[in-house]
């Protein structure tokens, strides 16, 4: 089969590569689309450039597609289900992977063939259930008033989930103001490009002189301008979610005096590098853990296949999967329009309609 790596020299190449393995609790699936995260894929073909090591790294973690077998103990999965899967260095760019079971979430019955814009759309889920935990974190009430820093795929998820989840949601972006457009298309009530305007000000007057009952730093950055600007704009006793990948240097003085909640959010969420979740296929039990990892990429791949998350309005690319490199290129192109890039698997497409007919 053939898979996405980046090379040591920093090159994004589609090659030949080992069949995965069919093991004890996990599937095989045939992908039909998978996205390309912005944020963490991104990082990684930076960090191999900045410091290139001996081996090529895989890329990729969110996806959608067909079950082709299911390995010893997996239950209430069969041959032809379509499903959501997710996980680093699992759920990779590559014609088939092996997932365990956990990192899973159903999308639609064996038959009849979800729609192709259902596929396109799920494979956003697990990228999405980033978003839903850090939005659980913040603990949003009906009319509470959220900020979202970054316009990426997880701010942009974020601020949709938190409008979702009741809040009115104010957007700060940096300088990409396409995006910002985007994100008031999908529901912002207020929005602010931090290179032109001011922040703090704006939800200043937005919450009349109070301040945000939650921020999530959802942008990756080097500096700690904006994360003193999330202090700034978070009300007293407010939280503050960290999720982006940035420099975690704070001022004391406006933690001490708001006696704030700062929380970092972990992945999808409870379950995430915990063995005995991913590889040994438990979960945690619902009654103490309302919303593990599993629970929040489950929630996602409903809220999209029943259409009540637009993530067709956030795919702005897509790209054949043998056009891999060309939409890496694109995506580390610090000045391009991305927000949704997805990977379009036309042999898993054309294995699927033979089979139909």
């Amino acid at each position: 089969m053939r898979q996405v790596f980046v090379t040591p020299q920093g090159q994004v190449i589609v090659r030949e590569a080992d069949d995965p393995l069919l093991t004890a609790g996990r599937v095989l699936v045939r992908p039909h689309y998978s996205a390309i995260s912005t944020g963490t894929e991104v990082a990684t073909i930076e960090e191999v450039r900045a410091n290139p090591g001996s081996d090529d790294v895989p890329l990729g973690y969110s996806l959608a597609g067909e079950v082709v077998a299911v390995g010893e103990g997996v239950e209430g999965v069969s041959i032809g289900d379509f499903l959501s899967c997710g996980g680093w260095n699992i759920s990779v760019h590559a014609e088939v992977v092996s997932a365990p079971v956990n990192f899973c979430a159903p999308l639609a019955p064996a038959a009849p063939l979800p729609p192709d814009s259902v596929l396109r759309e799920a494979c956003f889920s697990t990228i999405a259930a980033i978003s839903l935990q850090a939005v659980r974190l913040s603990r949003p009430a009906l009319g509470e008033k959220v900020v979202i820093i970054g316009t990426g795929i997880i701010g942009q998820f974020a601020a949709i989930l938190a409008r979702l989840s009741g809040a009115r949601v104010v957007v700060v972006g940096h300088r990409n103001e396409k995006r910002l457009d985007l994100a008031r298309r999908m529901g912002a009530e207020r929005t602010v490009l931090s290179a032109t305007g001011d922040p703090v000000a704006l939800v200043e007057e937005f919450t009349e002189g109070v301040g945000a009952d939650a921020v999530l730093h959802c942008a990756r950055t080097d500096g700690r301008d904006s994360l003193d600007q999330a202090l700034a704009m978070t009300r007293e006793k407010g939280t503050l979610v960290l999720v982006g990948d940035m420099p975690i240097e704070m001022d004391r003085r406006p933690l001490f005096r708001k006696e704030l909640n700062v929380v970092v959010s972990r992945s999808t969420g409870p379950g995430r590098y915990d063995s005995n979740v991913e590889v040994e296929g438990r979960d945690y039990p619902l009654a103490y853990v309302r919303w593990s990892g599993r629970r929040n990429h489950a929630e996602c791949a409903r809220l999209i296949t029943q259409g009540l998350v637009d993530v067709g309005s956030l795919i702005t690319h897509e790209f054949s999967f043998a056009s891999a490199p060309e939409a890496f290129d694109l995506v580390t192109d610090a000045g391009a329009d991305t927000v949704g890039v997805v990977l379009r698997y036309d042999a898993a497409h054309a294995a699927t309609t033979v089979a139909r007919e």
